[in-house]
């Protein structure tokens, strides 16, 4: 249980480890970066991603927290393409510079959109020892943007898809719902949801998104506990200067995940994986698909 009018503290690592998009042209570019038409070929593109984030809570009262979380992220991007019809040695250089203008290979990192947020606790609320906690708040343009990667693209300029936030201040949901179900074993649901209003100064308008998950868990004597998870996420459409982002948003994604905890005195250490075992694109394009995932968290108490 928290203690009002305490400080808690959360770190968390989040490796993201084989995601994949890729899609089907005909587009290739000259050297002077002038597009021309070449045969059907495919770009593959992969990326690797850490996010670090650290959250920090307020337990004010016995029913009211607020929380602020402060996320980084390095993203290692690498492509390569295949010819899928017979194409000439120029025709293959022109894909060659196409791919490297639209995903060439290279890190980036920064910070991402910080959040704050309030919530208020609700025990017993449908029977004794559950616990439903209701948050809101938005999100802050705390993270890079880009500017639009189809304009400069068509012009046979360098660009990027990646981006590290949305640009506007955007409002989030959240909901935690705990339950005792059997002696120890407890079960837990969980919504977020993010939804931005507007346009940034770049004129893009970052997806809507949504994550929904059910877990159990149970303790194995005072300091271990074990759980187990299923997690959906989902990812509207982004849109540039009114124009659906096709290559870079849209996805669902249904993940199983397992995780172990260990608690030394007011400090938990945690692990989690979780592997997609359903999902798919809403339309063909570039939109990553997720691979294995690896939560590393640490938390306590501040003071």
């Amino acid at each position: 249980m928290l203690v009002p009018r305490t400080i808690y503290f959360s770190l968390s690592t989040i490796h993201d480890y084989g995601m994949e998009g890729m899609h089907l042209t005909r587009k290739g570019n000259r050297a002077d970066g002038k597009s021309i038409a070449v045969p059907l070929y495919q770009h593959q593109i992969s990326m690797d991603a850490t996010r670090v984030e650290l959250q920090i809570l307020y337990h004010a009262t016995a029913r009211w927290d607020v929380i602020a979380r402060l996320p980084w992220e390095r993203k290692v991007q690498s492509s390569t393409f295949t010819v899928m019809e017979q194409a000439t040695t120029e025709q293959i250089a022109s894909m060659a510079r196409n791919i490297d203008i639209h995903h060439r290979d290279g890190a980036t990192q920064g910070m991402s959109d910080a959040t704050v947020l309030a919530g208020r606790h609700y025990p017993n609320l449908f029977r004794r020892g559950d616990r439903l906690m209701v948050s809101g708040g938005v999100s802050l343009p705390t993270g890079a943007t880009v500017e639009n990667p189809y304009i400069l693209g068509a012009q046979g300029i360098e660009h990027s898809h990646i981006q590290f936030g949305s640009g506007t201040v955007d409002p989030i949901f959240e909901s935690w719902y705990v339950v005792p179900i059997h002696r120890a074993l407890s079960a837990a649901a969980f919504l977020s949801a993010r939804w931005p209003l507007y346009e940034n100064s770049r004129t893009f308008k970052a997806a809507p998104e949504a994550t929904v998950s059910a877990s159990a868990m149970q303790p194995i004597g005072d300091r271990v506990s074990v759980r187990a998870e299923l997690m959906t996420y989902v990812q509207g459409y982004g849109y540039w200067n009114g124009v659906r982002d096709e290559n870079m948003t849209g996805l669902l994604s249904t993940s199983a995940g397992l995780g172990a905890s260990y608690r030394i005195g007011g400090v938990a250490l945690s692990i989690d994986g979780r592997y997609p075992i359903a999902q798919r694109t809403l339309l063909p394009g570039d939109t990553f698909k997720r691979g294995t995932t690896i939560v590393l968290n640490v938390s306590g108490r501040a003071r």
